[in-house]
C-alpha cells in the first residue's frame, strides 16, 4: 500500500533546490504564471521541453567528479513538492550528465526562453 499523499497530478514528496540569488527573481517571475504548486509545474515544463537534450549537450562536465554550483554564491533554498516522476527524471539527467540536480536546474532556468543556438555563449553557474 502506497502511503504517499496523491495530488491531482500524481505522487509527490518534499524536495529542495538551491538557486543562486542571481536567478531567484527570474525564477519567481517564471513560476508565478502557475496557479497551484508553482515550482512543481515549472519543473515539469522544463523537463518536458522538446529541446531539453539539445540544451543539455552544451554542459561542460568532468566525468570524474559531480559538478556543483560555484562556492560563494548566495544560494536561496527553495522547498517544493515536485511530482515523483519529475524528480526521478531530474535525478536521472543529473546523474547521466555529471551535474548536481541544483546545478542542472539553475542551468535550465535561463535557457528556458532562449533560442538554443545561443546557449553556447552563455555562462554556466
Amino acid at each position: 500500500m502506497n502511503s504517499k499523499p496523491l495530488t491531482s497530478h500524481g505522487a509527490s514528496t518534499a524536495s529542495t533546490l538551491l538557486v543562486s540569488s542571481k536567478f531567484f527573481q527570474l525564477l519567481l517571475q517564471r513560476i508565478s504564471i502557475y496557479k497551484k504548486n508553482h515550482m512543481a509545474m515549472y519543473l515539469h515544463m522544463l523537463l518536458s521541453d522538446s529541446e531539453l537534450g539539445y540544451k543539455l549537450s552544451f554542459l561542460k562536465v568532468n566525468s570524474h567528479k559531480v559538478l556543483y554550483q560555484n562556492e560563494g554564491l548566495d544560494l536561496v533554498r527553495f522547498n517544493f513538492m515536485p511530482l515523483d516522476s519529475d524528480w526521478a527524471h531530474l535525478s536521472l539527467l543529473s546523474f547521466s550528465s555529471g551535474c548536481s540536480r541544483c546545478y542542472l536546474f539553475v542551468y535550465l532556468v535561463p535557457a528556458e526562453k532562449q533560442n538554443s543556438k545561443h546557449l553556447k555563449n552563455r555562462m554556466i553557474y
